[in-house]
């Protein structure tokens, strides 16, 4: 099987999109998509659903790096995702809260240099 972010990748090089909406999936240009597509969707959809809540989640926080933080693109989403994929589940929650408040205070010494740098 595919993973869920071939699927999703495949769906949106057919010009069709997938996406979540009020808790469901919800399919926009279907017709764009292959014979049988709908049937393939439907049966990996639980694992469709997660991948796309988990890449809103990654996006919302680095969104918030990014603009909050002034700090780098790439950067911000190395963050959102140490944050949401190493972090989450592997340590106790004040550890998790201690790790990312270190990371946040390296994302905003390096977006100060890189400033700085610019200003040069």
């Amino acid at each position: 099987m595919a993973s869920p972010a071939e699927i999703v990748a495949r769906i949106r090089a057919h010009g069709a999109n997938i996406m979540i909406d009020r808790g469901k999936l919800v399919i926009v240009n279907r017709a764009k998509l292959p014979a049988g597509a709908l049937d393939f969707i439907k049966a990996h959809g639980r694992a469709i659903a997660d991948f796309l809540d988990h890449d809103a989640e990654v996006e919302e926080r680095a969104a918030i790096v990014e603009y909050d933080a002034g700090a780098p693109r790439k950067m911000a989403e190395a963050f959102a995702k140490a944050c949401i994929d190493v972090a989450k589940g592997m340590w106790p929650e004040p550890d998790r809260a201690w790790f990312i408040g270190r990371c946040a205070a390296i994302i905003d010494e390096a977006a100060s240099l890189d400033q700085q740098a610019r200003a040069a």
